[in-house]
């Protein structure tokens, strides 16, 4: 019985550093030559950037955020916050280079490289108005989904495509999506999400710990009393 208490405890601190370093895993570095906000407090140039942070440049200085295969090249007067593959732009303007399939939202909008390669687009984001210039090789402007994947099935969001050299633009807001589609869309990400499948994981081991526990040191003993 002292044994399988041991295994639990030790099963469970594993999963508890497993999840505490994944939170820990910075996504991107912000580089800058100026006064650059990092959640609301000044950052230094080089400061780590991780999920779900915001980055804010409020003057005239040269901010650019650096991660696998992209570089983010935050324009004055601009608020973003970082997500997976992408970021989310609150407002203002960025330009990006990536040799991924790396994404900008605006609200409801999506845009994203055609193809993976290098691939340099502008994103604007003013007075409610989106403005998407392909710089080098296209991209695509989806919309009506918070999710990326829903965008692209959705029979009601029309994708525009926006050639190399074109400029296009799009209202900001989209109307309000299916609620069952973001329902679904909601689920899919708890359950691609490695902190669930870990939690997941750990309730399910410590399930059976506790049942092996249990067959050790019998709830009703052999001989009555």
């Amino acid at each position: 019985m002292l044994k399988c208490r041991y295994y639990l405890s030790a099963l469970l601190i594993v999963i508890l550093l497993v999840s505490s370093e994944a939170d820990d895993t910075a996504l991107a570095i912000l580089r800058s030559s100026g006064s650059i906000l990092l959640n609301g407090s000044e950052a230094p140039s080089g400061s780590a950037v991780f999920l779900g942070d915001t980055v804010e440049n409020q003057g005239k200085t040269i901010a650019a955020l650096t991660l696998n295969g992209t570089r983010v090249d935050v324009n004055s007067e601009t608020l973003l916050r970082l997500e997976n593959d992408g970021i989310r732009l609150d407002h203002g303007s960025v330009l990006v280079s990536t040799s991924r399939g790396f994404h900008v939202r605006v609200g409801c909008i999506f845009v994203t490289p055609v193809v993976t390669g290098s691939t340099l687009y502008e994103v604007t984001d003013r007075d409610g108005s989106v403005t998407v210039a392909a710089r080098t090789k296209d991209v695509n402007i989806d919309s009506r989904s918070a999710d990326l994947r829903q965008a692209k099935k959705s029979p009601g969001s029309p994708r525009v495509l926006v050639r190399e050299g074109e400029q296009k633009s799009r209202g900001e807001k989209c109307g309000v999506a299916n609620p069952q589609s973001a329902s679904k869309a909601a689920a899919e990400g708890i359950l691609n999400s490695p902190y669930a499948l870990w939690s997941a994981f750990g309730v399910g081991a410590a399930i059976v710990c506790w049942s092996l526990c249990r067959n050790d040191d019998p709830p009703s003993p052999s001989t009555p009393r």
